[in-house]
């Protein structure tokens, strides 16, 4: 056996459904809630930006933040049901690590406006990605 609950994600009495939108619901909803604080900052200052024709529009950030958010909650989930925290301290504080430095992102782009701070934050997003895929 693999040890892996066939019921899961939300069979009643399965553990495992409540990992799972406990992982889920971490990223998306602090992500919700900072891009709700950071409406009216993007809405104004971010369309005044000049920019290249490639570049996102502000209607880009909220759908990319939910996919990316979606897809990384479930990647914690699956690192969590082979073993649980006790045996994935690493990767899931990992995770945790990125999930804090994708919520403070939203504000210190939009609202804090600092550009150099958040590409930084960006790398060490995606560095932190990285290294927790390679565990």
């Amino acid at each position: 056996s693999s040890g892996i609950n066939a019921e899961w994600p939300l069979r009643p009495g399965c553990e495992h459904g409540f990992i799972f939108i406990f992982w889920q619901g971490l990223g998306l909803i602090g992500g919700i809630a900072m891009y709700v604080w950071s409406q009216d900052d993007i809405d104004t200052w971010y369309g005044t930006l000049k920019t290249e024709a490639w570049f996102p529009d502000k209607g880009f950030f909220f759908p990319a933040y939910i996919i990316a958010a979606t897809f990384t909650g479930s990647a914690a989930y699956g690192i969590w049901r082979y073993g649980g925290i006790s045996k994935q301290v690493v990767p899931l504080t990992l995770h945790l690590f990125q999930t804090i430095l994708a919520f403070a992102w939203v504000p210190i782009l939009f609202k804090a406006r600092d550009l150099l701070v958040a590409f930084v934050i960006c790398f060490m997003v995606f560095g932190t990605g990285l290294v927790r895929s390679a565990l």
